[in-house]
């Protein structure tokens, strides 16, 4: 599982958790993939809360990013300080498939901070940081 840090762009337009937010995944403090998420919140009176949205991410300066880019669509859960997010593959549509894409990370107002992994690799991949 991942933890991310994101900064959330739209501050306050789409409640705590939701809106656009500008993402940069690292792995040994470099830069590997940017892009943005998309995340809607379906009900803050459960916990955890269902959260939808959608992804896009590409490659940043020379780094692989553990062959993470695209976008699709993303599920996950948000206690009302961590979220934990899944990236989906697949068109409009169409079944999704995992991307094997996680992100685990903690709120704090505009931003969500953490660790991102891809694949089936033990342990993160790096730290990630997301911004509304």
């Amino acid at each position: 599982m991942l933890l991310a840090a994101l900064t959330a762009c739209d501050s306050g337009a789409d409640g705590p958790l939701g809106g656009r937010y500008d993402v940069t995944l690292f792995e040994g403090g470099a830069a590997v993939a940017t892009g943005t998420l998309r995340l809607d919140v379906e009900d803050l009176t459960v916990s955890p809360a269902a959260v939808s949205g959608r992804w896009q991410l590409e490659p940043a300066g020379d780094g692989d990013a553990s062959g993470v880019s695209g976008d699709g669509v993303l599920r996950g859960t948000y206690d009302g300080e961590a979220v934990r997010l899944s990236l989906l593959v697949g068109p409009e549509g169409a079944p999704e498939l995992d991307a094997g894409v996680g992100l685990d990370g903690t709120v704090a107002g505009d931003e969500i901070r953490g660790e991102w992994g891809a694949g089936f690799s033990d342990g993160p991949a790096g730290t990630f940081e997301a911004r509304r």
